[in-house]
């Protein structure tokens, strides 16, 4: 006979997949100051259910103390407020970044006396801000700084844990792709978070690439001209095998296109050859090499000849306009990628960042937030079955056969223990 309590379990199990898909989105603490008033961009610009998660990016921590220091008191508080809004919405505080060297993170962690005191004052820190959590976005960890790295993540997590406050503060990291992924190849580090941000983006640049190829791709070519391992679902796989569970991952969207100049009109299909180093920047957003989402609108709309293509192999948009090839994501391509997420059971999407998404809608003309509401449309919907390309190796539909056939089992004893 069935327990009571596993039948329980069962129905938790069999309804819940469709529950909790995050969407993990960073929010850039100096886009308030940009001259443009279409790219300027605030907290009151934020809708408060548009994301899950809303990430400030970024906090500092003090070159003297090793501790963390508040870089905009005012604008901290007015971005936890948006919580008042919506009483689900988590809001997390974000070291690092790319233009960061890491020497905070170093200095944070250099003994474990020194990297337990950063995480009891971390931990008052976020309470007094009241953030609910902390995001660690170093890049990158490399050679003997992998040693402080484990020993700052360890000391946050234990501070964190020992903390009796609710909601518990979440822990999360930002993980490379590429050449850099052997330097988080610890399954020690995925114990220790909550979840880990793949920056799944910004696999081309025109200063070093020699063909056209696409920024965030879904799937990889089987092309000799393209590096296998750019793309998502490859980099999924990657870390999935060095002990990254698929329900701690997000996937990294960004709402920057990368612009490159084409070296033949006349070729302009993937692959094509480009003018290496010619680097044309936004005049709004001030993206070298690229355009934000909302600029790339506008482009279109100057430039009724451009043509958009939507490359199916790899689940990618471009557009050609005489020289200029725009690699980007759409509503289209990132649609795909929220339901090849979902589908295959990872945590959510993370969006770098939100002020590149058309925030006010004046670009696109799709309403505000097109990405991240064409995002939140699927991942808020039901579950289907699905036999797309999984990071398993094989189909998502034996996955939910299974889920069909141990729902029918509960039943039928169910009925059964009732006669």
């Amino acid at each position: 006979m069935i327990s009571a309590s596993f039948q329980v379990f069962l129905l938790i199990f069999i309804n819940s997949p469709a529950a909790g898909f995050i969407r993990f989105c960073y929010f850039p603490g100096w886009a308030f100051n940009r001259n443009s008033s279409f790219a300027r961009f605030d907290v009151k610009n934020v809708e408060p259910d548009i994301c899950t998660h809303l990430v400030y990016a970024f906090g500092k921590i003090d070159p003297v103390t090793s501790l963390l220091t508040a870089t905009n008191d005012t604008h901290y508080r007015l971005f936890t407020a948006m919580k008042s809004q919506n009483s689900d919405l988590k809001t997390l505080l974000s070291l690092g970044g790319e233009t960061d060297h890491g020497d905070g993170f170093v200095a944070a962690s250099k003994d474990d006396a020194q990297a337990v005191r950063f995480a009891s004052q971390t931990v008052a820190f976020l309470r007094d801000y009241q953030f609910d959590g902390l995001d660690i976005d170093w890049e990158y960890p490399t050679g003997n700084t992998s040693v402080n790295f484990l020993r700052l993540l360890n000391s946050l997590r234990k501070s964190f844990d020992a903390d009796s406050r609710s909601p518990k503060l979440l822990l999360t990291i930002a993980a490379p792709v590429g050449s850099f992924i052997p330097y988080f190849n610890n399954s020690e580090i995925y114990r220790l978070v909550d979840y880990a941000s793949l920056m799944t983006y910004d696999f081309v640049d025109a200063r070093y690439s020699e063909v056209t190829n696409f920024n965030s791709p879904l799937y990889s070519r089987d092309n000799a001209k393209f590096n296998q391992e750019f793309s998502t679902s490859w980099t999924v796989s990657a870390y999935k095998n060095i002990g990254l569970p698929l329900n701690k991952m997000l996937v990294g969207v960004t709402g920057v296109g990368k612009r490159l100049v084409l070296n033949d009109t006349s070729r302009s299909e993937p692959g094509s050859p480009i003018v290496t180093r010619s680097l044309r920047n936004s005049s709004d957003y001030f993206v070298v090499g690229g355009m934000a989402y909302p600029e790339i609108c506008r482009y279109i709309q100057s430039n009724p000849s451009s043509k958009r293509v939507f490359d199916d192999q790899q689940k990618s948009t471009y557009l050609v306009q005489g020289d200029n090839w725009i690699t980007y994501e759409d509503q289209a391509s990132i649609s795909e990628k929220a339901k090849w997420a979902k589908s295959n059971g990872l945590a959510g999407i993370m969006m770098w960042s939100l002020d590149q998404d058309d925030f006010s809608g004046l670009g696109c003309q799709q309403g505000t937030y097109p990405l991240m509401k064409a995002v939140k449309r699927i991942t808020e919907t039901p579950r289907t079955e699905t036999t797309s390309q999984s990071p398993n190796g094989g189909s998502n539909h034996q996955r939910y056969n299974v889920l069909h056939i141990l729902s029918t089992v509960l039943v039928v004893i169910t009925l059964l223990e009732m006669n």
